[in-house]
């Protein structure tokens, strides 16, 4: 009577979950690329992402923490710009109070 198998041979033997490389083929169908992804983040500002668009990005997002720092750096901008006084709710010290008031000014000259 043959014996059963235990470890990643087992796992090919049964077929009950997905081996380790066809996991990661199908996470490549899915998932878009850094700079897919860094379109449809962009695109996400301006129009609702299809469910597709949306499953392929947060699956990316999971596996690229380049991708997810520019999306906090996209949701910081945007934060920044729909703020009514111009002023952000970064907290303290993020941002020298000699820049910030540099910034400031800059932003007032460029408006009038």
């Amino acid at each position: 009577m043959p014996r059963a198998e235990s470890g990643p041979t087992a796992l090919k033997m049964n077929q009950t979950e997905p081996a380790p490389g066809k996991w990661r083929r199908w996470v490549r169908t899915i998932s878009p690329t850094c700079e897919d992804s860094a379109r449809l983040l962009s695109a996400a500002q301006d129009r609702p992402l299809t469910g597709l668009e949306r499953l392929g990005l947060r699956v990316h997002l999971r596996l690229c923490r380049w991708c997810r720092r520019y999306a906090q750096q996209l949701a910081l901008l945007r934060q920044v710009l729909r703020s009514p006084d111009g002023e952000s709710n970064l907290p303290a010290g993020e941002l020298a109070a000699a820049d910030r008031s540099r910034i400031k000014q800059a932003l007032r000259e460029a408006g009038r």
